[in-house]
C-alpha cells in the first residue's frame, strides 16, 4: 500500500529525518458488530458554491470556496496564524486564508517544515549529509537567512514565532554541528553547544510550556559513543538547563504544567520540571507517552506491552490494558480514549497488524477496529468532541480505503465512504472527508463531503467535486483548504467555510 502525499514532501522528510508522519499502516477488517452506511445528499446545496448538485461522473462544476492562489500548487502546511504555505514549482510561498496577501518565503527551497507560526526552509541540501542553507519565515517578520550549514530537519520555534532553535556550522561529513538560538529576524544569534548529528544520535527539539526542550549527544572526547542528554532553554535567558543525562533521545513534554517525561535507554522513566529540578520516578519500562491537556495525568505504554495511566503530581500507575500495546496511533482531544497497534506485524516487519480502541481513563477490554494490514488512521483519529473514532479499512495497493467511524464508548461501526484517502475532524461531531477517489498518472482527485455524526439520519453533504486528495484545515478548524490540479483553468488553492 502506497500512502504518499501528492506534494511529495513526505518523501523528502522520510529521506532526511527518517519518518513520514500521518499515521502508520496498521490494520484491516472491521472489528465485529453490524455495519451501517451513510447516504450522501445528492442534492446538497454547496456551502460556498451557490448551486444544487446531482452526483454523477459527468457532472461539471466549479470548485467551491474562494480561490486564494490561481495556479498549480502543493501545500506544505498551515501556520498557526493561518498562513497557507505552498510550493508552486518555484520555491515556498505563503498566502493568508483570506487570499489577500501572497508573498515569497524562499525561492530556492528544497525542503520545508511548518512549526507553529514559523516556516523553516532548507535549500542547497547535500544529499549525503543533509547539510543545507536555512531560511526562517513568519508573516510578521518575513524571511531571514540564518544559517548556511544547517542539518535539515532539526528545528523548533517558540509559540509566538519570536525565537527559533536550529543547527549551524555542520562539519563537511554532516556528523557534528552546533546548536543555535536566535530571534526570528536572525538577531541575537547565540551558540548553545556542539552536538552530534549522525544517524545514530540525531537530535530532537520542540517547544512547550514556554521553553525549548531538546535531546542531543555530546561530541565524543575519546572516539567512543556518548549517551544522550535532555535539556531545556528559556529563550529570553539563553541558558541551557540539563534535565537528564545518560538518557534516551525520546522525551515527552506537557504544555500545561511543564513536566517533561525523560527516560533511560532501558525505559526507566521519570517526570522532571521543564526548568530543571527533582525527578519523580514514574515506571521502569516506558515506551511512549501522552499528557492529558490539563497536565494532571500521563498515559503511556510499556515495552512489555501494557497501557498505563498515572497522575503527574504523585506518580501512581494504573494498568488500563495488560498486554499487546505496541504503538500509539491516535488519541481523543481530552485523552479519554486511545487507539493503538498490537504486537502483530506483517512479514516485512515494517507495518503493524491491527488497531484497537481503548479507554485511557479506566481499565477495560479494548475493541478491535482492524484485523489485518489493510487500513490505518489517515488524518484525525477522533471527532473533535471525542465521541467517535475515525479510521480506514480495506485499503487497496494505492492506499485508497474504506472510511469508518465507531462510537468511542461502544457501538457499531458506521461506514462513511468506500473509496477515501483522508478524514479530518471539524466542529463537534463533524467529519470532512473525500470519497470516489480516483488516482491517475498525473492526478489524484475525489469528491469532498461533510458528515455530522451527531445527526446520523441526515445524509452526508457534498461540498465539491474534483478536489485533490490532500486536505487541510485552518487553526480554528472553521475553514477547509484544498487544491485543484485539473482542469488547468481551475488550478489553484481554495478555501471554504465549514458548513
Amino acid at each position: 500500500m502506497n500512502r504518499v502525499s501528492r506534494s511529495g514532501f513526505l518523501v523528502l522528510v522520510g529521506a532526511i529525518v527518517g519518518g513520514c508522519g500521518g499515521g502508520g499502516v496498521v490494520g484491516g477488517d472491521g472489528g465485529g458488530g453490524m455495519e451501517a452506511s451513510v447516504p450522501v445528499d445528492a442534492g446538497a446545496d454547496l456551502a460556498a458554491g451557490g448551486k444544487d448538485l446531482a452526483l454523477g461522473p459527468d457532472l461539471a462544476m466549479a470548485p467551491s470556496g474562494k480561490r486564494v492562489f490561481n495556479s498549480l500548487a502543493f501545500i506544505t502546511g498551515i501556520t498557526t496564524d493561518d498562513q497557507i504555505i505552498f510550493d508552486d514549482g518555484g520555491g515556498q510561498h505563503a498566502v493568508d486564508v483570506a487570499g489577500i496577501n501572497e508573498v515569497n518565503v524562499d525561492a530556492d527551497s528544497e525542503f520545508a517544515l511548518v512549526r507553529g507560526k514559523v516556516v523553516f526552509s532548507w535549500s542547497n541540501i547535500d544529499q549525503v549529509t543533509s547539510v543545507a542553507n536555512l531560511v526562517v519565515w513568519t508573516a510578521a517578520a518575513g524571511p531571514s537567512s540564518i544559517a548556511t550549514d544547517s542539518s535539515a530537519g532539526v528545528a523548533a520555534a517558540s509559540d509566538d514565532g519570536a525565537w527559533v532553535l536550529y543547527t549551524d556550522k555542520s562539519t563537511v561529513d554532516g556528523n557534528t554541528a552546533e546548536l543555535w538560538i536566535a530571534k526570528i529576524d536572525g538577531s541575537g544569534a547565540k551558540k548553545l553547544l556542539a552536538l552530534r548529528t549522525d544517524t545514530d544520535c540525531y537530535p530532537q527539539a520542540r517547544f512547550g510550556a514556554g521553553r525549548f526542550v531538546f535531546s542531543y549527544c555530546d561530541l565524543p572526547t575519546d572516539g567512543g559513543a556518548t549517551g544522550a542528554t535532555v535539556a531545556s532553554l528559556d529563550p529570553a535567558k539563553g541558558t541551557v538547563d540539563t534535565l537528564k543525562t545518560d538518557a534516551s533521545l525520546d522525551f515527552f513534554v506537557d504544555n500545561k504544567l511543564g513536566n517533561v517525561l525523560v527516560m533511560t535507554e532501558a525505559g526507566s522513566a521519570a517526570l522532571v520540571p521543564i526548568a530543571g529540578g527533582q525527578e519523580k520516578a514514574l515506571d521502569n519500562d516506558v515506551n511512549e507517552a501522552l499528557f492529558t491537556p490539563d497536565g494532571m495525568a500521563v498515559v503511556y505504554s510499556t515495552r512489555a506491552g501494557a497501557l498505563k495511566r498515572s497522575p503527574t503530581a504523585v506518580p501512581a500507575p494504573t494498568t488500563l490494558v495488560g498486554a499487546d500495546v505496541l504503538l500509539f496511533q491516535g488519541s481523543s482531544p481530552t485523552l479519554s480514549h486511545i487507539i493503538y497497534s498490537s504486537e502483530t506485524e506483517d512479514q516485512s516487519g515494517n507495518n503493524y497488524g491491527d488497531l484497537f480502541l481503548a479507554s485511557a481513563t479506566a481499565p477495560g477490554a479494548a475493541t478491535k477496529l482492524l484485523g489485518t494490514i489493510t487500513g490505518g488512521i489517515y488524518g484525525d483519529p477522533f471527532t473533535a468532541d471525542g465521541l467517535n473514532a475515525i479510521y480506514f479499512t480495506e485499503c487497496d495497493d494505492d492506499g485508497v480505503c474504506t472510511l469508518n467511524t465507531r462510537p468511542a464508548a461502544g457501538g457499531a461501526e458506521v461506514k462513511l465512504a468506500d473509496t477515501s484517502w483522508q478524514a479530518l475532524a471539524v466542529g463537534a461531531g463533524k467529519v470532512v472527508y473525500n470519497d470516489n477517489v480516483v488516482l491517475g498518472a498525473d492526478s489524484a482527485v475525489g469528491d469532498l463531503l461533510l458528515k455530522d455524526l451527531a445527526a446520523p439520519a441526515t445524509p452526508a453533504k457534498l461540498l465539491t467535486k474534483g478536489a485533490d486528495i490532500d486536505l487541510y484545515l485552518n487553526t480554528s478548524k472553521t475553514k477547509i483548504i484544498y487544491t485543484v490540479s485539473e482542469p488547468a483553468s481551475a488550478e489553484g488553492i481554495y478555501v471554504m467555510a465549514v458548513p
